[in-house]
C-alpha cells in the first residue's frame, strides 16, 4: 500500500468539491484536482484514493449534457498523460478501476453510456502511457486489468465484478491500441503477445461462455482478420502473418496451462490448429 501523503503535501479537499452542485466548483475542482496530481510528490494511500475517487466518479454523474460529459472526460483521461511519475499514474488507473467497480452495479440506463465514454477515454489513456514509454510498464498496465489479488474488469475468476465491463473492454481495446499507435515512431517494438495476454488468459480460463463469445470476436478476430482498416496502426509495426502466428502461440500457450478451463482448452486447440493450417 502507498504511503500516505505528508502534512506539507497533504491531500487537498477535493472530493466534496468535485462532487458539488455546481459546475464552477467542480470545474475548479478539477483543475486543482490535476495541479495537485501532476506536481505532488507522494503518493496517496489506499483510503485518500479511494476518497478522491468517489468525488470523481460524483463529478462525471453530475454531468448531463453531451459536449460537458466530453469535455470531462477528456480533461480527466489526460491527467494520466501528465503525471510524470508512473507508479503515480498507475496508482491513479487503478484507482478509476476500484472505483468503478464498487460503482458500477448502481448506475441507471441513463448514465451507463457516458461512463462507457469514461472507460473508453481512460483506456486509450493508459495504452498511449505504455506506448511512450516503449510498452516497458505493460506488465503494470496488464495487472491492473486483470489482478489476480483483487477485483478487476478483465477477472475470469471473480463473478462480483460486472461482465458488462468486460464486454465492453473487448469490443473498444483493439481500437484503442490501434488509436495510441496511430502518431508513434515507426522504430518502435510492440510487444503483440504482452499486450494479448490478459485476454488470453481469459479466454483459456472464464466459464461466461459469453465473456468467451466477445474476447474471441472482439479482440480476436479483429486482429487476425482480413480486413485491416480496424487495425491499420498496428499493421504498421506487426503484419497479418506475424500476428496470426503471435495469437495463436500465445493462445496455445494459455489453454495449455492446467489450470485452464477443459472446454475452452478444446476450443482454443481447434482454433489454433485451424489458424496454423491457413498459414502453412
Amino acid at each position: 500500500m502507498a504511503h500516505a501523503a505528508t502534512d506539507d503535501n497533504k491531500v487537498p479537499p477535493l472530493a466534496k468539491y468535485l462532487a458539488s452542485n455546481e459546475k464552477r466548483e467542480r470545474d475548479k475542482a478539477i483543475r486543482n484536482l490535476r495541479n495537485f496530481l501532476t506536481t505532488g510528490k507522494n503518493e496517496l494511500s489506499d483510503l485518500e484514493s479511494a476518497r478522491l475517487w468517489k468525488g470523481i466518479f460524483y463529478c462525471f454523474w453530475m454531468s448531463d449534457k453531451p459536449l460537458v460529459q466530453q469535455k470531462l472526460a477528456f480533461d480527466l483521461s489526460s491527467i494520466l498523460l501528465e503525471i510524470p511519475d508512473l507508479d503515480k499514474v498507475w496508482s491513479f488507473y487503478k484507482g478509476f478501476w476500484d472505483e468503478l467497480i464498487r460503482e458500477w452495479t448502481g448506475l441507471d440506463r441513463y448514465r451507463i453510456d457516458k461512463y462507457y465514454m469514461l472507460i473508453r477515454k481512460f483506456l486509450y489513456a493508459a495504452i498511449k502511457v505504455c506506448v511512450k514509454d516503449n510498452f516497458k510498464c505493460l506488465d503494470k498496465f496488464n495487472a491492473i486489468l486483470q489482478d489476480p489479488r483483487g477485483k478487476s474488469p478483465l477477472a475470469y475468476d471473480d463473478y462480483s465484478v460486472p461482465s458488462s465491463l468486460t464486454y465492453h473492454l473487448s469490443d473498444i481495446y483493439t481500437d484503442e491500441v490501434n488509436r495510441a499507435l496511430s502518431d508513434a515512431e515507426n522504430d518502435i517494438k510492440v510487444p503483440l503477445s504482452q499486450i494479448l495476454k490478459p485476454w488470453s488468459q481469459l479466454l483459456a480460463h472464464t466459464r461466461n461462455n459469453a465473456a468467451y463469445k466477445r474476447v474471441s470476436g472482439g479482440v480476436i478476430d479483429k486482429l487476425i482478420g482480413e480486413d485491416d482498416e480496424d487495425v491499420e496502426s498496428i499493421r504498421r509495426f506487426i503484419d497479418l502473418q506475424q500476428t496470426r502466428k503471435l495469437v495463436a502461440n500465445s493462445l496455445f500457450e494459455e489453454a495449455s496451462k492446467p489450470t485452464a478451463n477443459p472446454s475452452n482448452r478444446r476450443k482454443l486447440y481447434e482454433f489454433v490448429d485451424d489458424l496454423r493450417m491457413e498459414d502453412d
